[in-house]
C-alpha cells in the first residue's frame, strides 16, 4: 500500500520535473460509512488517468474490511518559477502509467 505522496515524490523515482512541484487541483471524497475509533483504516491508493500535465488518483479507505469513503485527486504538475502547469515528463508518464490498476472498489 502507498500514499500519495510516497507516489509522486519517491527519492529513488521522483516524477516531478527540474523546477517543478505537484499541487492539488480538485479533490472529492464521499464518506460510505462511519469509520470509528479506536480502529485501523487502511488506505489504497491507485493512479486511474495521467494526463498531459497531471494525474487522478483515486484512494479507498477500509475498516474492518468494510468500505469506509472513496476520494478523487486530481493532481497537476506546476513550475515553481512561472506557477502554471507544466507538461509531465516522458518518464514521469511512463512511471505513473505503470502504476495504473483497476478500480478497488468495483
Amino acid at each position: 500500500m502507498r500514499w500519495r505522496l510516497e507516489i509522486l515524490y519517491d527519492p529513488d523515482a521522483p516524477f516531478a520535473g527540474p523546477g517543478c512541484a505537484f499541487v492539488i487541483a480538485g479533490q472529492s471524497l464521499n464518506f460510505r460509512s462511519e469509520i470509528n475509533w479506536p480502529g485501523r483504516v487502511d488506505i489504497g491508493t491507485r493512479v486511474s488517468k495521467v494526463g498531459r500535465s497531471s494525474v487522478t488518483l483515486e484512494q479507498a479507505l477500509f475498516q474492518n474490511g468494510r468500505l469506509a469513503a472513496t476520494s478523487k485527486t486530481v493532481i497537476v504538475q506546476m513550475n515553481e518559477a512561472t506557477r502554471q502547469s507544466e507538461p509531465l515528463t516522458v518518464k514521469a508518464v511512463e512511471g505513473l502509467n505503470s502504476l495504473k490498476s483497476p478500480s478497488m472498489t468495483q
